[in-house]
């Protein structure tokens, strides 16, 4: 066969595959361009020499065209190290001296109040308080030394118990006797012990919760400690909250000591003083809850005054945000401001950083990019926010109400976990199963009250 011949049936063929293909696909439309995958969501840690703040959102990238609920955690991290600077202190202590901390509770406390002025340094300043239907000003604010601290431990011996339990009174005072003495180059901290219910001058939480703010926006923060069964803990709770300080439930009173060992370490490790975070959220995002923080709102700005930052300290704020249908774009969420006074130079700074997310159809890049470790703190905010209510339910007598809260929530996180395979929540789901069957008890009884108090502090813990 001659090479012509050849060429010319390969051409032949070719044009007969080409319109056999060509009839085949005749009438259908071509499949569509493969459109771009949206640009990444950018929410990059900011950062100076003492803090960092860094905004993670659970969903990275949400449905176009459709609204997404969507967890956003805020990280902010003392960095490692010790301050170049250790700050004066300015404590003003403040002591229940009522019946009821009569024996061991009260033993107890004076150790503990001993210990604190031994640990403290010359320098430090302390005033002591105690109260029960008075109050008195056991020690007035002095600057320590080795005289000063030998008379106000012989001061401390001297504590009796008597009276009512007069709250207010005695926060009141501490926050006088510090502010009498304040100066900027200060960590200024009132220490409130209590293990009862305030039953003398303001005895109600909001009442409390206004003396606390009052101390703060002076500068001084306030800490409460818990002892016992009989305190009340929402009350106290509020105060510290309020008070831009920390909350502690003392079971025993043998604790109190390492309980101000931990706290005047924190006091000492302060890197950032008076730092306050401002959420700013885009109109196309509704909040839909903000967790362990009191907050105040203008409009679309929330505002968190927070408890100091220490050394080595992660705080973490968690928000639940509704994003409203759109396009297949980059949408903004929100953007954030932290302002702080550094401790190594007292300086004013500020760190900003926007929470951004992406609008896509491709349901697999959704899928795949979602944030687990997000996700899985969703949950535990969650089921703390449900401890408390339930323990709420529990005390008031509902049993049965609070135990199928607990349930459900804890049947939704179980679910979840496994999925999202979390270590962290895992540990929670372990947490909150005990704290459901801690509810087996009588609420009035012994073993219901500590349910109600450690079940709570677990719930406060988990929600910071």
């Amino acid at each position: 066969m001659s090479m012509n011949r050849t060429k010319g049936i390969f051409v032949i063929a070719t044009i007969l595959v080409g319109l056999a293909l060509a009839l085949a696909f005749q009438g259908r439309t071509p499949p569509p361009p493969v459109a771009p995958a949206p640009p990444a969501p950018h929410n990059p840690i900011v950062e100076n020499t003492s803090v960092s703040l860094k905004s993670k959102v659970s969903h990275p990238y949400i449905p176009a065209g459709r609204a997404q609920d969507v967890f956003i955690q805020i990280d902010i991290h003392g960095k490692k190290g010790k301050t170049k600077t250790r700050l004066p202190l300015n404590v003003g202590l403040v002591i229940d001296r009522s019946g009821s901390m009569s024996g061991r509770k009260l033993t107890h406390a004076k150790a503990a109040a001993r210990q604190l002025v031994s640990s403290m340094h010359d320098g430090d300043r302390i005033a002591i308080i105690t109260y029960g239907s008075d109050v008195s000003v056991l020690v007035p604010s002095r600057r320590l030394d080795d005289s000063s601290r030998r008379e106000i431990l012989g001061a401390i011996e001297r504590i009796v118990d008597r009276g009512g339990t007069y709250l207010s009174g005695g926060l009141q005072q501490a926050t006088r006797s510090i502010a009498s003495t304040l100066e900027n180059q200060q960590l200024s901290r009132v220490i409130l012990i209590s293990d009862g219910q305030a039953n003398e001058g303001i005895t109600h939480k909001v009442g409390l919760s206004r003396l606390a703010r009052q101390a703060t926006r002076r500068g001084i923060a306030v800490t409460t400690m818990g002892v016992g069964l009989d305190f009340n803990e929402d009350v106290m709770t509020a105060i510290a909250e309020h008070g831009n300080g920390h909350y502690y439930y003392i079971k025993d009173a043998a604790s109190l000591a390492g309980i101000f060992t931990r706290e005047l370490s924190k006091l000492v490790a302060t890197v950032a003083r008076r730092p306050t975070l401002t959420i700013t959220l885009d109109p196309n995002v509704e909040l839909l809850a903000l967790y362990g923080y009191e907050y105040q709102t203008r409009g679309r700005v929330l505002e968190l005054r927070l408890p100091a930052v220490f050394a080595k300290q992660r705080r973490r704020v968690t928000l639940k945000l509704r994003v409203a249908a759109g396009g297949a774009t980059k949408r903004s969420l929100a953007r954030t401001e932290l302002a702080y006074d550094d401790v190594d130079d007292s300086r004013g700074r500020r760190l900003l950083s926007l929470i951004e997310v992406s609008a896509t159809r491709d349901e697999a890049l959704i899928q795949r990019s979602l944030a687990s470790a997000v996700l899985a703190r969703g949950q535990q905010v969650e089921l703390a926010k449900t401890a408390q209510t339930a323990l709420n339910d529990y005390r008031r007598g509902d049993v049965a109400a609070a135990q199928a809260q607990l349930r459900r929530q804890l049947s939704d996180a179980i679910h979840a976990n496994k999925r999202l395979r979390s270590r962290r929540l895992r540990r929670t789901i372990r947490k909150m199963r005990r704290v459901l069957k801690s509810t087996a008890a009588r609420p009035s009884s012994a073993a219901g009250r500590a349910a109600i108090k450690g079940g709570k502090a677990e719930a406060y813990e988990l929600a910071k």
